[in-house]
């Protein structure tokens, strides 16, 4: 297997496959996009949603780094 296939695979297994840590994909089973949006009133704290889209944007990013594809859709961590 080749580095990056081996480093692409890490990447992907933390959605559905049991590590040091729960996978991403049973974390939020069930769980609505309404409770993924809620924030308790008066907290700086992101939402579960934002969470996940910070999360995928950067997977997304590297992902495209490794495959040698130009990534052109460059944020800011408040913009993700």
């Amino acid at each position: 297997m080749k580095r990056i296939d081996l480093l692409l695979n890490t990447l992907d297994s933390t959605f559905d496959k049991e590590s040091w840590y729960a996978p991403f994909k049973h974390a939020i089973e069930g769980l609505t996009a309404e409770q993924a949006m809620w924030k308790p009133a008066g907290e700086t704290t992101n939402t579960i949603w934002e969470n996940v889209n910070h999360l995928t944007y950067y997977k997304e990013r590297l992902a495209a780094n490794l495959e040698g594809r130009e990534w052109t859709h460059n944020l800011d961590g408040n913009e993700t």
